[in-house]
């Protein structure tokens, strides 16, 4: 868990691995199954960010839907 001000974040350890992901089926956008390999760890939030976590990190709130416990919308990667 992580504390930023008084919001905190549960994160979860993604290791390195490999998997297969997609769909068996090709239907319409399908790209049918693709190999996937994570080559170093990394640190996951394990829930949707809010935006009271949002905002103590970033210091701004870009959502439509105010709410400090709600999922924050309006980002991109």
């Amino acid at each position: 868990m992580v504390t930023v001000d008084t919001v905190q974040l549960v994160l979860k350890w993604i290791p390195p691995g490999e998997f297969t992901m997609g769909q068996t089926d090709k239907g319409a956008g399908s790209y049918g199954l693709l190999p996937v390999k994570i080559s170093r760890g990394f640190w996951m939030g394990s829930t949707e960010l809010s935006q009271a976590q949002y905002e103590a990190i970033a210091g701004n709130n870009p959502s439509r839907h105010m709410g400090p416990q709600r999922p924050v919308e309006s980002i991109t990667w």
